[in-house]
């Protein structure tokens, strides 16, 4: 069944970057229509006078087919990229039904890894592909998208549920003619838990010590209890027989070193915010639950997580 109706939910930084390059790419002489589904002053910029995404000197204007708040005034659709905070997927999911069918294809790129084993609870049809993202990418004011750096790729694999998947190469041909970076690793696993150990532990610790990347990582000891809840996760992945490289932790350390002195996580700038809902349960929760679950030690995810709590 060829992909004609694609739905963005959730046009932050993530979705907004991507659904600008699929919008932009097709229109109803192309024989697809996208649609995004936003919120708030965003909705409003975007429905006025379109999407803006920044890409470095590059300022694409986009006009999705609809933009809305509201899921049921779109038709069935055969691709959903779902871009929305971990907190606000079951909310996604329950908006989404109504247009999802048999074949529709979902793909997540949200934080988290147990994202697909979530929407699954929640959903028996469609395809689900476990999927994560790398790119920096951000609302620069409602209706812009910022994209900064050159990284942008998306990693996805097979649905472990379905034994086919017969919409693969239409989807291949959507994204590379969006001129968006995709891979199909033999393992899509291991780049979840990959990129999850990074930004969990770089999340907590920051939001623990209301701290900037450089300064964690110039201080010996809130570097130390970086390097230990990664390491508490990867004792996780490794009893769940994910394969993750002998020198990650190491890989990680570096990565963070290498970051402006001054960047934030997402994860604390939430919290300087004082929003209500944030990304915590996803980064701490989700790993002390599944570590006590397994027999896997996480003492210094509780440790640093309860004093997030308090």
């Amino acid at each position: 069944m060829a992909i004609r109706n694609i739905c963005v939910f959730g046009i932050g930084g993530v979705g907004g970057y991507f659904g600008g390059l699929l919008s932009n790419t097709f229109d109803k002489n192309d024989g697809k229509d996208v649609y995004f589904v936003a919120r708030g002053e965003h909705l409003k910029a975007i429905q006025e006078k379109g999407l803006e995404v920044h890409k470095g000197n590059e300022r694409l204007v986009c006009h999705p087919t609809l933009c809305t708040d509201n899921p049921e005034e779109l038709p069935a659709c055969d691709l959903i990229i779902l871009s929305v905070k971990s907190y606000g997927l079951d909310e996604a999911i329950r908006q989404l039904r109504p247009i999802i069918h048999e074949n529709t294809v979902i793909l997540p790129l949200l934080n988290g890894m147990d994202i697909y084993e979530r929407i699954r609870k929640n959903l028996s049809t469609a395809y689900v592909l476990p999927a994560c993202v790398y790119i920096v990418s951000f609302i620069d004011a409602p209706g812009i998208i910022a994209k900064k750096g050159s990284v942008e790729k998306i990693l996805m694999g097979q649905d472990p549920a379905k034994a086919d998947f017969p919409q693969k190469d239409d989807l291949f041909e959507v994204l590379s003619q969006a001129n968006i970076h995709f891979e199909w690793p033999e393992n899509v696993y291991t780049a979840i838990w990959t990129k999850f150990t990074f930004i969990a532990g770089l999340a907590l610790v920051t939001g623990c010590y209301r701290k900037s990347v450089g300064e964690v990582m110039a201080d010996v000891n809130y570097r130390s209890e970086f390097e230990k809840v990664m390491k508490e996760i990867k004792g996780i992945a490794k009893k769940l027989n994910i394969p993750l490289a002998p020198n990650m932790v190491e890989d990680h350390l570096k990565l963070a070193d290498s970051f402006p002195f001054e960047g934030t996580t997402s994860f604390l700038r939430d919290l300087e915010s004082g929003r209500s809902q944030n990304e915590g349960d996803l980064f701490g929760g989700a790993v002390i639950r599944m570590g006590r679950e397994l027999g896997v030690p996480v003492s210094f995810t509780e440790k640093v997580y309860s004093k997030i709590s308090e």
